[in-house]
């Protein structure tokens, strides 16, 4: 841009010969054609230079400046301005020197001159004008009419960055009401400026929250969680709503944080709570936000802002930003953001569980009513001041975990609600070993004859070899490891399809027949069938593995006995096959026929449960006769067997009442050491 300069000049004549009778010439003024103006003296400014007759002449000399450069140059006697022509170049700051020889009579009188150019720019005249794209109602082209101006600063009153641009394309975020200010500056540094209000406005909106997220190519992740969860659906299909909607980088933020392949890996309650935690029950658009807005989600906890007006509840991001301009909705508002936010309730557990045992356990899919449960311990647990489960999955001791899967719950019919926080603590307690055991340790430890660890309840567990699938494996508690070694900074986790039990449960088929060489005696800890001879083998003086016998009599049918009951002895002794004098040991297991149902037995896991329901004390029968499908049959074994006790569940009888008949059962028993 062209600038017009305005020189203020000094101009000082001094005489340098005169005489008294010589009049005086006042200079008024001095012309420069470069610039087309001209340029006062100044009052009080005069040169002591003789009034010229008509027949004396001027003549201009500039010191050691060749009189050459400076072309043209008069003076008006009249007037007293001094003009100089077009063509010529004065710089501001320079002391210029004049010598005017003025020639009258043959007297030639010499004055000099000294003048000081000053260049003084003209304050910038500020204006513009604006107006929206034709095809983006969020973009304004601005179009810069100011003069006299040589630098521009824009602020387009959205906090975005000050742009130096002469004629900017701003495009805003929001709808709203913005103050621009233009600031222009001129040559010499002087500043002015001129605000104006720019109105962002927008067609009315024709897609509902949902449709927007679905026809997004930058939400395909929220678009999927989302119609996988039919409460999200419902949230979203009402009215005056605000989405806080992460995009899929956002989502892909997350995953690597959490150290996962995939998101669907989270509890998908986990996931609900935290989607909801995006949705607000009200329109609010961008340029409300700052440190003093509150909006609460409908997940519960509520959203905050700094004042930046950005998101400062968003978890580690305490300054999540927005993405892009909002996005009217039939049924509110989209605003993109770039980070999940996370409750701060929830975010205080993830906190503290990432890349531990608990992060796998407790925002684990697959584990999500094992998560439920525990929950519902450590409810317990905090009232009654023991340690949190929680508190062990995520501490620094090394631990193992054998997790039940979904499937373990869905397929037995338990939930959060079948037990008590109580039981729940006893229970998921078992489930962990205060040390981590790789499937390969587990595996060499069977292989060295360790079958027994301990939990971190005190009681034992067995680990024994098993088939799920048809595949090799190994079991926790009676539970098959279907996925090892889920590795974490504290352990290990094991995924299981079963309820890891401090208790023995076997099932096993005895035949009535006495003299059958099928198996009619039984080693109840162990689970091993013996025929007559080979429990008579195994009944050395010294101690015997046999704890009890099943007979079908004519009087006492569908009969369990102890090796020392007389019946027995009796009716074996009728086939031939005496036991009195021949079992070199006759374990001395007592009975007694309970009023537990068959599903409280199925429910026993724990050996504090085992303990209480089959109340050794109450034991004293050595005898269990006449038995019927359904029962539930307690027994405590001889003292030298360790005095443990068990309850077996008769599951089916087969008799045509010849006494061949076979008994089917389960049994549930204390581990040895328990």
């Amino acid at each position: 841009m062209r600038t017009k300069l305005i020189y203020l000049i000094s101009l000082i004549f001094l005489s340098l010969s005169c005489t008294e009778e010589e009049e005086i010439l006042e200079i008024r003024s001095l012309t420069y054609a470069n610039n087309n103006v001209t340029l006062n003296v100044g009052e009080g400014f005069t040169s002591d230079m003789p009034e010229v007759d008509g027949e004396g002449s001027f003549t201009f000399s500039f010191g050691d400046i060749s009189a050459s450069d400076f072309q043209g140059i008069s003076i008006d006697e009249s007037t007293g301005v001094i003009s100089i022509e077009a063509g010529n170049t004065l710089k501001s700051g320079i002391s210029y020197v004049i010598d005017v020889a003025v020639s009258n009579e043959d007297i030639i009188e010499v004055f000099q001159g000294a003048f000081v150019i000053e260049m003084v720019s003209p304050e910038a005249i500020v204006d513009f004008t604006f107006a929206p794209d034709v095809n983006d109602p969020y973009a304004i082209e601005f179009t810069n009419s100011s003069q006299n101006a040589v630098a521009y600063e824009w602020d387009f009153g959205d906090g975005s960055e000050i742009s130096t641009e002469e004629n900017p394309i701003h495009i805003y975020d929001a709808v709203g009401t913005y103050q621009v200010t233009l600031s222009a500056e001129n040559a010499d540094g002087t500043v002015n400026s001129l605000s104006k209000e720019v109105v962002i406005d927008v067609p009315q909106p024709t897609e509902s929250i949902l449709q927007i997220i679905s026809s997004s190519s930058d939400h395909t992740q929220l678009e999927e969680f989302i119609n996988a969860d039919s409460e999200l659906i419902t949230a979203l299909e009402g009215n005056d709503l605000t989405l806080f909607a992460p995009d899929d980088d956002a989502f892909e933020k997350l995953r690597t944080a959490l150290g996962i392949e995939d998101l669907n890996q989270i509890n998908p309650d986990i996931l609900q709570a935290v989607l909801s935690y995006h949705i607000v029950n009200s329109v609010n658009l961008r340029a409300s936000f700052n440190e003093s807005t509150e909006l609460e989600t409908v997940q519960g906890e509520s959203i905050f802002f700094n004042a930046n007006g950005n998101i400062e509840t968003g978890g580690t991001d305490t300054d999540v930003e927005f993405i892009g301009k909002e996005i009217l909705a039939t049924n509110g508002v989209v605003q993109v953001v770039e980070t999940i936010l996370i409750p701060p309730s929830i975010f205080a557990t993830i906190g503290t569980n990432i890349g531990k045992v608990s992060q796998t356990v407790l925002l684990g899919a697959d584990f999500s009513t094992l998560a439920a449960a525990i929950a519902k311990a450590d409810e317990y647990a905090a009232g009654e001041g023991l340690t949190l489960l929680s508190s062990v999955l995520a501490g620094d001791d090394p631990i193992t975990v054998f997790a039940p899967i979904n499937q373990v719950f869905e397929e037995a019919a338990i939930t959060p609600d079948t037990y008590t926080g109580e039981q729940w603590y006893g229970i998921i307690a078992t489930h962990v070993l205060i040390a981590d055991y790789s499937g390969q340790d587990l595996g060499d430890a069977l292989a060295q004859g360790t079958n027994t660890f301990q939990t971190a309840t005190g009681t034992k567990i067995k680990i024994t070899p098993t088939e799920y699938q048809n595949q090799s494996t190994i079991a926790a508690g009676g539970a098959p490891v279907v996925a090892a070694d889920i590795e974490s900074s504290n352990g290990l986790t094991h995924a299981v399809a079963g309820i890891v039990s401090s208790i023995e449960t076997y099932s096993s088929v005895l035949l009535g027949a006495q003299g059958n060489p099928e198996p009619n005696f039984y080693d109840a800890f162990n689970n091993i069938r013996y025929s007559y001879a080979d429990a008579r083998d195994a009944s050395g003086t010294s101690g015997s593995t046999v704890d009890l016998g099943y007979y079908f009599g004519a009087t006492n049918e569908v009969t369990l006995a102890s090796i020392d009951d007389q019946s027995l002895h009796a009716v074996y002794d009728a086939n031939g096959l005496p036991i009195e004098g021949i079992f070199g040991t006759r374990n001395s297991t007592r009975f007694r026929v309970t009023d537990i149902s068959p599903e409280q037995f199925n429910s026993l896991i724990l050996n504090s449960q085992l303990e209480s329901a089959a109340n050794s004390v109450s034991n004293t029968n050595t005898s269990a006769t006449n038995l019927q499908v359904g029962n539930v049959i307690s027994f405590t074994f001889d003292a030298d067997r360790g005095g443990y006790v068990g309850l077996i569940k008769v599951i089916e009888i087969d008799s045509d009442g010849t006494g061949t008949g076979t008994i089917t059962f389960d049994v549930k028993v204390q581990i040895e050491g328990n």
